[in-house]
């Protein structure tokens, strides 16, 4: 056994010559027909997926792909059984028990402790003791080098309780796991599961990871790659001699490759050969800047662009792919966006991408693997290997996405997750079905091709219907992958226990969060940027705030206690490798963008790693000017731009006339808030007789609308004035909710109609509803059946709830539905339409009026500050004039939990609140009427479907 380090710079091939060591191993083997176990390590998912889809063009079977921590994980479960892994939440919530129990400990002895579980504290104490164990220190060795120092005494005392409460629960976190590796490692009669081992990707390692690496070696061969440079003296470098000299330290049997060439372009190679230099005081003056390249050039290798926001960042990165695409015949998947700060980028790549019809795939989000069909698909195989697993016997069995051969009665049976007893009445049941259904799974035990294995698969999905739904795009994703690995044939057959992780392990690398296409543009954050190229890539947020800095200093490890401890010392100028790896990816064309202004309008300082680009590119950074209309990405686009710019309008007659003068008074707004001293927000009033025309006395308003004008009247102004992609919310809960409104006004009506108990009537009623709308159903047929056994459950337990209360408050009406209702609002008077879904009345005349919702609702604040939840009081006030009876409350009333929020509950009167909303509405139909669209947007974010967000200047997106 031996190991082999390469050490070369960024783009030196590194990735790919772990793949041609790995399979000038396993070649030979696989012409003998024997399979040998491989490993491939790498820190990221999106350098797993990149390895796989270069594996996948050539012979990839026996490989696995992984990170450290799975590969730990394997190498402890080969020869004990493995602790759980503590998922951060969990083991910041232990820590915290563990600073609490200290605390105790200590002011039992009459000790003052000095840490307190806060916020920051919390953190300080996770990382140290994160550190401690990838040193592979323990809590005892930090007590005896505490001596006098009481804060380290108290750290040691945190980490002991806080290892014990791990092994209480058999739980182990990421950094415990190296250690665990590691001494199992130590072992010379300890198994490993891979006969070859690479490791790509690392710009360094832990002390705990060079000791696993080390004693891997005497187990198996190891390769691992490294970045280098042939100017180690370099600020950027500095991290990686340092590995280098560690790896020298710990791997002393090693033997050792070092490249001094990459495979940049020479634009590039200028940038990477001179970027974080530090100047030298004196020197030779720095060489006159090129003149910036225009912003649609496709030959331009480097360009540096300041923008107003991050939003205009967004825009223009994605508008140069859609020019590059549309006029140069770029595929999508030939781009990337490298952001600083995914997080905050995010909303708006997604909003301004959907505008321009770029495709993106995110490398953050749910893998395959999480997707319910998936998931079934994967519980199948699991009961093909071992027909004795009840866990995974009854979530297959119970799976709605497996259509067949299951009755509904055995579904319903066999739907618990519990365990079951043996002997017991639910495993005869279970037996009976394995007996009945799963002899198609049984399959012969010898090893088979790839091929063979996928096509047995594919009969199988067919036998029992499988229906994925919408995990069908991400199920062609993985089979795709899968025949890509089977190769042209003669392969070494694999066990039906290789071919269910190797469907497992793919799975879990395909991120298939909002079905994302193969051709689209990459965006992923800084600290993934490496292992892959592309011809183009565009980084973006290169500013102080947005990008990482250098790590801060532990204050509970010093320096002096870390030399103690031999604990690896942190490296200067670490975070600066990250831009090194982001600036040299590209190809062809490297765009690197920075905003000038944070989102509250303050300046936003350049992070440092631009003045470096700028000084090693010689380029200088260029603004934004006019959009020229040509270049528009999108119609909206093109129609904001056009108005800013007071372009002609299109003649008039055409569809886009009105569209055009509307928005240019909305730029005629914008332009006179930016110059007015009282700034002008929504000014509309040049419209005033048009509105006031349209939305006059005659005008029959709904809740709805007026809503909409009290969350945000620019929204109100795009949506019902301009008629701008007037949203619909998402059909499928949509219809679900009229379902369940119908379903419930039915049952009462059948009931009222036979004198009968609404219970009777329900499943009747439930099952022609549910029967009438499955043809327009967009999920499954078996998920349709099992969402409506879910509904119908929700509706007996309201139904129950609501009988038990009619004693009190009998029903006088369902669905009552008024249109052109006259409602008297501060002196003024609207016309108003809808339908109130229950209407109860009490012996002494007063009425309730009942809303129900198939989601929660509640009624959130006090009424005279709340001008976007009107319908109840809206309601109240119809009923009143319908009934001519005075109203005792208004409900919102959950269809889910029954849970009921109604104004009166909530501490306000009915009256005041009844009030208040008139009072609104007046202000409203008045605001409208007057042209005044202001934009306020809701304290958690605009939604992204808003047509606003094109020439609104208050648009924010909402977070995740």
């Amino acid at each position: 056994m031996c190991m082999s380090i390469l050490a070369a710079p960024a783009a030196g091939g590194k990735s790919q010559a772990c793949l041609t060591w790995l399979l000038e191993r396993l070649r030979p083997a696989w012409q003998q027909q024997h399979l040998p176990e491989a490993l491939l390590v790498a820190p990221g998912r999106l350098q797993h997926n990149q390895l796989r889809e270069r594996l996948q063009h050539q012979t990839s079977i026996g490989i696995t792909i992984a990170d450290f921590t799975e590969a730990c994980q394997a190498i402890i479960a080969a020869n004990r059984q493995p602790p759980r892994l503590a998922r951060r939440p969990l083991a910041r919530q232990f820590i915290a028990q563990a600073m609490l129990a200290s605390a105790d400990e200590q002011t039992a002895q009459g000790q003052r402790p000095l840490l307190a579980p806060t916020g920051g504290v919390l953190e300080f104490v996770g990382a140290a003791i994160a550190d401690l164990k990838h040193g592979m220190v323990g809590p005892d060795a930090v007590q005896a080098a505490a001596g006098a120092d009481a804060l380290t005494a108290e750290v040691a005392l945190i980490y002991g309780h806080y290892q014990r409460r791990l092994a209480q629960h058999h739980l182990e976190d990421r950094a415990g796991l190296l250690w665990a590796a590691a001494e199992t490692l130590r072992d010379p009669a300890c198994r490993v599961p891979w006969a070859y081992i690479a490791v790509d990707g690392f710009d360094s390692f832990l002390p705990a990871q060079r000791t696993c690496l080390d004693r891997l070696a005497t187990h198996a061969e190891v390769f691992v790659t490294v970045p280098w440079s042939t100017a180690p003296d370099r600020l950027a470098h500095q991290r990686f001699a340092t590995t280098l000299a560690r790896l020298r330290t710990t791997c002393t049997t090693a033997t050792w490759q070092i490249a001094h060439t990459g495979r940049l372009a020479p634009a590039f190679d200028q940038i990477e050969r001179t970027l974080f230099v530090p100047p030298v005081p004196g020197g030779p003056v720095a060489a006159p800047r090129r003149s910036p390249p225009p912003l649609g050039d496709a030959g331009a290798p480097c360009a540096l662009w300041q923008l107003e926001t991050r939003a205009a960042e967004a825009r223009e990165v994605l508008r140069e792919i859609a020019w590059l695409r549309t006029c140069h015949g770029w595929r999508a998947n030939e781009c990337a966006i490298i952001a600083t700060d995914l997080a905050e980028y995010r909303p708006w790549l997604e909003a301004i991408a959907r505008e321009f019809g770029v495709p993106l795939a995110f490398t953050t989000g749910e893998t395959a693997d999480r997707l319910p069909a998936i998931s079934a698909l994967l519980l199948m195989l699991d009961v093909a290997r071992d027909l004795s697993g009840h866990a995974a016997l009854r979530g297959w069995l119970a799976s709605p996405f497996f259509s067949a051969p299951f009755s509904a009665a055995e579904r319903e049976r066999l739907a618990p997750a519990a365990g079951m007893r043996a002997g017991s009445d639910d495993d005869a049941a279970l037996h009976e079905c394995v007996s009945r259904h799963c002899e198609p799974l049984v399959t012969a035990a010898e090893p088979r091709p790839l091929a063979a294995w996928l096509a047995w698969l594919d009969a199988r999905l067919r036998t029992f219907n499988w229906r994925p739904g919408d995990a069908d795009r991400a199920w062609c994703r993985i089979a795709a992958a899968l025949r890509s690995m089977a190769g042209p044939g003669g392969m070494p057959p694999l066990s039906l226990d290789r071919f269910a992780d190797l469907v497992r392990s793919t799975a879990a690398t395909i991120v298939t969060r909002h079905q994302q296409p193969d051709d689209a543009v990459c965006v992923a954050p800084l600290a993934e940027a490496r292992g892959a190229r592309w011809r183009l890539v565009a980084v973006i947020g290169v500013a102080e705030g947005l990008a990482p800095g250098a790590p801060p200093a532990n204050p509970l490890l010093g320096a002096t206690l870390r030399q103690c401890l031999r604990l690896d010392d942190a490296v200067a100028g670490d975070h600066l490798s990250q831009w090194l790896h982001a600036f040299s990816r590209a190809d062809q064309r490297l765009i690197v963008t920075r905003p000038l202004r944070a989102d509250d309008g303050s300046d936003c300082p350049p992070a440092h790693a631009w003045d470096a680009l700028v000084a090693a590119s010689g380029i200088a950074p260029v603004g934004c000017g006019p959009l020229p209309l040509a270049s528009a990405a999108s119609l909206a686009e093109l129609h904001a731009e056009a108005a800013r710019q007071g372009a002609a309008p299109p003649p008039a007659g055409s569809r886009h006339h009105a569209r055009h003068a509307a928005i240019g008074i909305g730029h005629a707004a914008l332009a006179a808030r930016q110059r007015a001293s009282d700034p002008l927000n929504g000014d509309a009033s040049a419209l005033a007789p048009l509105l006031a025309a349209r939305y006059g006395p005659q005008h029959v308003w709904s809740a709805s609308r007026l809503e909409r004008y009290g969350a945000c009247p620019q929204q109100f102004f795009a949506t019902s004035v301009l008629a701008l992609d007037d949203p619909a919310a998402d059909p499928t809960h949509r219809e679900r909710g009229q379902m369940l409104h119908e379903i419930l006004s039915a049952t009462y009506q059948a009931a009222m109609e036979t004198a009968t108990p609404p219970r009777q009537q329900l499943a009747g009623v439930a099952q022609r509803v549910f029967a009438a709308h499955q043809a327009y159903a967009r999920q499954p047929a078996a998920v349709w059946h099992w969402d409506a056994i879910h509904a119908t459950r929700q509706l007996e337990r309201l139904i129950d709830q609501l009988e038990h209360e009619a004693g009190e408050w009998p029903v006088l009406a369902l669905e009552q539905r008024f249109d052109g209702l006259p409602i008297a609002c501060d002196g003024a008077t609207i016309l108003l339409r809808g339908s109130i879904d229950r209407v109860e009345q009490r012996a002494g005349g007063e009425l309730r009026v009942i809303d129900f919702k198939s989601g929660t609702a509640t009624v959130e604040r006090d009424p005279a500050q709340n001008r976007h939840q009107l319908q109840l009081p809206l309601y109240a006030l119809a009923a009143r004039e319908i009934f001519d009876r005075p109203v005792r409350d208004a409900v919102y009333r959950s269809i889910r939990d029954g849970a009921v929020s109604g104004l009166v509950a909530k501490g306000h009167t009915l009256d005041a609140a009844l009030a208040a909303a008139q009072s609104h509405v007046a202000q409203i139909t008045a605001g409208i009427r007057a042209g005044a669209f202001p934009a306020e947007p809701p304290a958690d974010g605009c939604p992204s479907w808003c047509p606003a967000r094109a020439w609104c200047w208050q648009f924010t997106p909402r977070r995740f």
